[in-house]
């Protein structure tokens, strides 16, 4: 569930899924808060670093529970860049 919100976030939909309140702390800072109350018992808020270029995001911090967090970070970032055809085997 987490992945495929990110993947919205990247898209640049942060309200269309119901599952969490969406609150902007700065130009850069993003919280996500879980609506529903079992969700918010494994996941307390979700912490999205925006980048400067648009369509990117710097880090994202999903925060467990006290003092638990796990964050993601994103460097060296490149967006629709080509990708040869060989890359891809077919089974």
């Amino acid at each position: 569930m987490v992945l495929g919100e990110i993947s919205g976030w990247l898209d640049g939909r942060f309200s269309d899924n119901g599952a969490f309140t969406t609150e902007i702390k700065d130009t850069h800072t993003m919280i996500l808060t879980p609506r529903e109350e079992g969700m918010r018992s494994f996941i307390s808020r979700i912490e999205l670093k925006i980048a400067d270029q648009a369509g990117l995001l710097d880090s994202v911090t999903i925060f467990e529970g006290p003092g638990s967090s796990t964050r993601l970070t994103f460097s060296h970032a490149v967006l629709n860049q080509p990708v040869a055809k060989d890359l891809f085997v077919r089974p």
